[in-house]
């Protein structure tokens, strides 16, 4: 059995909900729109990697229709519930309980987030207890930790949405006497302005091509 699991949180693909900042800026249909476009760009890029893959499903309901859109190919589980540390941290535990030795979380926000941060990512925890890929909103796109430095607490009290995520959840680690390791700065898409620096940041670049096909084909930022 592969050791490394990466653990890619999604929500339902055919929601109107999704993307929410973003969708008041460019339409609720818009927003899904994207936002389906990020799940495929990402799922692209991950099935390209060596560890093992599941796809974490919110709501629970949304299994099936996340299947359908991304393919029946990759590993599905539905996340716990509607409480977003609780969904992470029991993610992490399903997967140390199934063997796996190094497990790393992503979100559904960078749909031009590097294979090879995500080789960094596995590679650091053979060598530290955690590892952290900080965004620039004050959280953070990715986590990860080994079987034996786990810290559960990491996913309790945590105001999550707010600029002090990341903080919190770097001194919470700390004070459990684990080593972190640091990932490049990530820039999740949550906003128009997001939007707009993703365009920019890859000028002349190729990752991202379900989502730059759309932004060209609907001039959503003309």
């Amino acid at each position: 059995m592969n050791d490394e699991n990466l653990l890619f949180f999604v929500r339902d693909p055919g929601s109107e909900s999704v993307k929410s900042r973003l969708a008041a800026a460019v339409g609720r249909e818009a927003a899904r729109e994207l936002y389906r476009c990020f799940l495929l760009d990402m799922a692209a890029t991950l099935t390209r990697g060596d560890f093992s893959l599941a796809i974490c499903v919110h709501p629970a309901e949304a299994v099936s229709a996340a299947k359908q859109f991304l393919g029946a190919q990759h590993h599905y589980r539905p996340q716990a519930g509607d409480d977003l540390g609780r969904n992470m941290r029991e993610a992490f535990t399903e997967a140390f309980t199934a063997g796996y030795k190094r497990v790393v979380l992503i979100g559904s926000d960078l749909p031009d987030l590097p294979l090879d941060t995500l080789e960094k990512a596995f590679s650091l925890l053979r060598t530290v207890d955690c590892v952290i890929g900080p965004s620039a909103d004050g959280g953070y796109y990715l986590i990860g930790f080994t079987s034996t430095s786990f810290v559960s607490e990491a996913f309790s009290r945590i105001t999550w949405g707010s600029a002090s995520v990341l903080a919190d959840t770097i001194r919470c680690i700390e004070d459990h006497g684990r080593r972190i390791g640091y990932l490049p700065l990530g820039h999740d898409i949550d906003t128009l302005e997001d939007l707009r620096a993703f365009c920019l940041r890859n000028q002349g670049r190729s990752p991202a091509l379900h989502t730059r096909g759309y932004l060209s084909r609907s001039r959503l930022l003309e």
